[in-house]
C-alpha cells in the first residue's frame, strides 16, 4: 500500500528560530560552554560563554541552512550561528529523527547562494504512523552509524598512506 505524501510543512514543523539569538562569526570562541551551530559543513562551528544567546526552545530540533541546505539534528544546548540558520521543531505528528532522515533523503534543489527556506516550506511529508516512523529511524540510524564508521576508516586509511609515503621517501 503506497504511503500518501500530503502533509504540508506547517503541519510537520514549527519554525522556532526566534527562540534564540544569532551569534556573529566574529564572536565564536575555540572553546567554551555553549556550542555554536550554524549552516556550515562543520557540525559545531565554535563556542560562546554567553548564556543569554543560547537557544531557549525545546529539543530536539533540526537546523536547516537557508543558504547551504545543510541539515543538522540537534539534541543539546546550543547557540545559533549568524545569518541563514533556521531552527525547526517537529510537531507531534512526527518523530524528530524521522523528519531529519526524511529531509536528508529529499534535499532541496540548489538555487545558488539564495534563500532556500521558501522551497522547504513547499515540501509535503508522508502520512505515516509513529510506529512506522520508529522503524524507519531504527534502520536509518544503523545505516548512518555504518556510514560514519566507513568515513572514519577512510580517513585513517588516507592518514596511513600519507604516513607510509613520508616514511619511505623522506629518509635522511
Amino acid at each position: 500500500m503506497p504511503i500518501a505524501i500530503n502533509i504540508p510543512f506547517e503541519k510537520a514543523f514549527k519554525d522556532t528560530t526566534r527562540l534564540g539569538s544569532k551569534v556573529p562569526t566574529s564572536s565564536y570562541l575555540k572553546e567554551g560552554r555553549i556550542p555554536v551551530v550554524d549552516q556550515g559543513k562543520e557540525f559545531i562551528s565554535g563556542y560562546v560563554d554567553d548564556d543569554s544567546v543560547a537557544y531557549e526552545g525545546s529539543f530536539p530540533v533540526i537546523i536547516f541552512g537557508d543558504h547551504t541546505r545543510i541539515i543538522k539534528f540537534i539534541d543539546f544546548d546550543f547557540a545559533m550561528g549568524a545569518d541563514g540558520v533556521k531552527v525547526l521543531t517537529p510537531t507531534d505528528l512526527y518523530l524528530p529523527k524521522f523528519l531529519y532522515f526524511y529531509l536528508k533523503a529529499h534535499p532541496i534543489e540548489e538555487a545558488g547562494y539564495s534563500r532556500h527556506f521558501k522551497y522547504l516550506k513547499q515540501m509535503l511529508f508522508p502520512d505515516i504512523s509513529i510506529e512506522d516512523q520508529s522503524e524507519v529511524v531504527r534502520v536509518m540510524s544503523q545505516a548512518e552509524h555504518v556510514s560514519d564508521l566507513c568515513k572514519l576508516a577512510l580517513e585513517k586509511s588516507n592518514t596511513l598512506v600519507t604516513s607510509m609515503f613520508y616514511e619511505m621517501f623522506n629518509r635522511d
